[in-house]
């Protein structure tokens, strides 16, 4: 469900600047330090001897790329013209932000019927019912593996499909295991930050997951509650754990920021916080993926998360592979 928070700014520093004797362990442990309440964003400008590094980090309800995006366009654009934004631009922006959370809690009422419910049902039905189970407030370790590919031609520009595929692919191998989950935002909030990512799924039946996740696009708008919901009244053996979650991050189209005339570049921090057992990352750059599978070792046995590592790399040409 989008959140609708309108209030004041919460007090504290939007930046926060620290000098370190390493800028990069610097900035992930700020980026990790930071108190919650702070905004739906972060900014660290960590400095060491050598070079000056800012870090941006996103709270999860608006990390989709498209509000990645609108942030560091309009960061950028504040940077270059150094002028403050106007009180009416903002009020004009909340509006805005307003109207587009309204439209989009309509949107989702209106894809929570019968048709909906019934798509999503068929989905899950022969789901299992999630392999690697956590309790709420556990928490596990961290192991990292990561590997580079080469994009095949027609896979270059939509690498998606792909991906969704080869996730599927790999849970089908452990028997039990729950559907593959991945987030899709809304065309209608399109130039709205955080508007609005929901948890999809991908789990066909008799058919591959390319082909039927097309299907699945017409329904994506069902807040996922609803889906468990349904899935749970229809005493199907899912009943909401995710054993995998997918996440792709295009920088294709998205030029790093340039800052006082030298042009910075895209990095992302070594780890991920586990929020579920399996999560792979993948980022897109021109005509190769950078694929990163983050597990917990105490939940989920190395040799599965190497199997799943082994059936996305091999979905594509690998060019390269190294273990963290």
């Amino acid at each position: 469900m989008p959140l609708l928070r309108i209030g004041p700014v919460p007090e504290g520093p939007l930046v926060r600047e620290t000098a370190a004797p390493d800028a990069d362990a610097a900035a992930w442990a700020a980026l990790e330090d930071w108190t919650a309440g702070h905004g739906p964003f972060r900014l660290v400008l960590a400095r060491d001897d050598r070079r000056d590094l800012l870090a941006i980090g996103f709270d999860h309800l608006v990390c989709d790329g498209e509000s990645t995006g609108l942030v560091l366009d309009e960061l950028m654009s504040a940077y270059r013209s150094g002028e403050e934004v106007p009180e009416s631009a903002a009020a004009g922006e909340l509006s805005r932000y307003r109207e587009a959370v309204e439209r989009q809690l309509a949107r989702e009422h209106e894809a929570s019927g019968p048709e909906a419910l019934a798509h999503w049902t068929s989905r899950v039905r022969d789901a299992g019912p999630g392999r690697w189970g956590r309790e709420p407030a556990e928490r596990g370790g961290q192991a990292t593996a990561w590997q580079r590919v080469a994009l095949p031609g027609p896979a270059t520009d939509r690498p998606f499909a792909a991906l969704l595929a080869a996730c599927h692919t790999a849970l089908t191998r452990t028997p039990g295991t729950a559907p593959v989950a991945y987030t899709w935002g809304s065309p209608d909030g399109a130039g709205v930050v955080g508007c609005f990512i929901n948890t999809v799924l991908a789990n066909p039946q008799g058919e591959g997951v390319r082909e039927s996740w097309w299907e699945d696009l017409e329904f994506v708008d069902t807040p996922f509650d609803e889906v468990v919901r349904a899935a749970r009244a229809s005493r199907a053996p899912w009943t909401g754990h995710l054993d995998l979650v997918l996440t792709l991050i295009d920088l294709t189209r998205r030029p790093a920021p340039v800052l006082d005339g030298v042009p910075g570049r895209f990095r992302y921090p070594p780890g991920s916080r586990m929020e579920d057992p399996v999560i792979v990352t993948a980022v897109h750059e021109g005509t190769e993926l950078s694929l990163r599978v983050d597990h917990d070792p105490l939940i989920v046995p190395g040799a599965d998360a190497t199997a799943i590592a082994d059936v996305l790399g091999a979905s594509f040409t690998d060019v390269g592979r190294v273990a963290g």
